[in-house]
């Protein structure tokens, strides 16, 4: 996010649900007659070719069950997710490198959690927890133990539903958000592909008359800096018709979701647990939210998901690159990665400014270039920014690191729709 226009998200809101580095596996890499290697595929996020490279393998040695679980895990597919794995322990665990078995339990924890099975998921982090808090840092633990209390309590509380009544058509505001209503009061929420949950301030939460837990759970910002919230249970709201009984909200300080370079207060987010409800939803050049039932969306998977976010494949100069799609962010950003790999191009033709970059709950400074006259190929259409786009010279947390940029609604320039379905694990633009 460039000086000029400040406010969005560097990254999604995550919670500490695994490692904060993306580790490599030492698992043997045994898959027969491939000339490619699984494990270099899976290191990159190569995920639909590692998906294609498994589609001819009828063996379930522990390298195929662990690629089959991670897989399925990337593809919104948790349930099966969650079979590949414990089969993975059962057969192997005691075998296992402790680095693999890291990356198991973290994907079981997110698989049962959006499964809502949080018992599952908080006895994982239990079993996790040992070959963590050696290396964590003292506050990234902390943050891991309150999320596993958190999982503990949301073990108690009935599943959340979703019912659509059929194609729904909902207006946003100039900012896009979607009018929600709780108690019978409306409140305006932000959908938001890179919220791993769902949130609220806490003076709309005390309006709303909420009941909020006197539970603390520590949500991970961007840069890793830990903010911390309560939860409370909404029994019901309302979309438009649609009816969410038994959503869970984490109910944040208000200046968490404040971005005072742009005066902009938001009153919430509606993250995964509730998008990836609707399954098929669709953002308009003008402004309205479509939820599609059934979903319409047909083809391959052409998106998958890192923990809850959605990441994309883009074709820029003859290059395959990787996107993060954050519709709650504020406007598109290319990371370091970019910058590296078309620095030449960069210098010659964008412009330098110190920046500050705005996330949830915290500034980060980072140095950008502004480039203009930018063309992807995203889902086999052409985006075109005539605007200028910041490229960071250097990460600001995590993801910045090991993608290449970040898409938000922007890139609906030039197009009508962008269409996401959870289901299929597909995006559209039209």
């Amino acid at each position: 996010m460039s000086a000029q226009k400040a406010g969005g998200k560097a990254l999604g809101i995550g919670l500490l649900l695994a490692p904060a580095a993306i580790l490599i596996t030492a698992l043997a890499t045994g898959v027969a007659g491939q000339s490619e290697d699984p494990a270099k595929l899976y290191s990159h996020k190569r995920f639909f070719e590692l998906r294609s490279l498994l589609e001819s393998e009828t063996a379930n040695t522990p390298a195929i069950l662990f690629y089959r679980g991670m897989v399925a895990n990337a593809f919104n597919q948790p349930a099966a997710s969650a079979d590949f794995l414990t089969a993975l322990l059962r057969a192997a665990g005691k075998d296992l490198p402790d680095t693999t078995i890291t990356e198991v339990l973290g994907a079981l924890d997110d698989d049962y959690s959006r499964l809502f099975q949080y018992a599952k998921a908080a006895d994982v982090r239990d079993k996790l927890l040992p070959f963590l808090q050696k290396d964590l840092p003292p506050q990234e633990l902390s943050s891991f133990k309150s999320v596993t209390a958190f999982w503990r309590w949301m073990a108690s509380t009935s599943p959340q539903t979703v019912e659509i009544p059929g194609d729904t058509v909902i207006d946003m505001t100039e900012g896009g958000e979607v009018p929600v209503e709780i108690n019978g009061l409306k409140v305006p929420l932000l959908p938001d592909t890179g919220s791993a949950l769902c949130m609220i301030v806490r003076p709309e939460a005390e309006r709303l008359g909420l009941e909020v837990l006197d539970i603390n759970v520590e949500v991970g910002t961007a840069t890793g800096k830990a903010i911390k919230a309560k939860p409370c249970l909404v029994p019901e709201l309302s979309l438009a018709g649609i009816t969410v009984r038994n959503a869970v909200f984490l109910v944040v300080p208000e200046e968490m979701l404040y971005f005072p370079d742009i005066r902009r207060q938001l009153k919430g987010l509606m993250g995964f647990p509730i998008l990836n409800g609707l399954t098929e939803l669709a953002f308009t050049r003008t402004r309205r939210l479509i939820v599609t039932s059934p979903p319409k969306l047909e083809g391959p998977p052409n998106v998958f998901l890192v923990r809850t976010d959605p990441i994309v494949e883009v074709q820029y100069q003859g290059q395959s690159l990787q996107f993060f799609l954050d519709t709650g962010a504020f406007q598109t950003e290319l990371y370091p990665r970019f910058f590296k790999a078309f620095e030449p191009e960069i210098l010659k033709h964008g412009i330098y400014v110190p920046a500050t970059v705005e996330g949830v709950g915290t500034h980060a400074k980072a140095p950008v270039y502004l480039v203009s006259d930018l063309t992807f190929r995203v889902a086999g259409k052409d985006v075109r920014f005539s605007h200028t786009v910041p490229v960071l010279t250097r990460p600001t947390g995590p993801m910045s690191d090991v993608l290449d940029g970040t898409f938000s609604l922007d890139i609906l320039a030039g197009h009508e729709e962008l269409a996401l379905n959870y289901a299929a694990m597909r995006m559209s633009l039209r």
